[in-house]
């Protein structure tokens, strides 16, 4: 049985391989606890999701949709709870565009 990933390819959204599988680990860090709501500030370049890629040893975009949905997106509230932090990783890794729910302004 073939199995077919619920996630959009590397390619399709503009981002290196290393960088996908990096922001799936960071979501799923999220998911786990193993990043807390402390260890997080949209604002802070060392903590927000660019930060934590790096961490991962991966250089993170500085242009294009993972930087402008993910990582630089000044509509997003200064600290958004993890489980939205999350959703917006899965949403972006699956559709392309990061679903911030209530917390990106309009």
């Amino acid at each position: 049985m073939k199995h077919t990933s619920p996630y959009l390819s590397p390619e399709q959204l503009g981002i290196s391989t290393a960088e996908h599988t990096a922001l799936h680990r960071v979501a799923t860090m999220f998911s786990t606890g193993e990043i807390t709501e402390n260890d997080f500030d949209i604002t802070d370049w060392n903590r927000c999701i660019s930060g934590h890629v790096n961490r991962l040893g991966v250089k993170a975009s500085n242009s294009g949709p993972a930087y402008f949905q993910l990582y630089c997106n000044p509509a997003v509230a200064d600290r958004p709870p993890r489980e939205v932090v999350e959703q917006a990783i899965f949403s972006f890794l699956s559709t392309g565009k990061a679903d911030w729910g209530p917390l990106a302004e309009n």
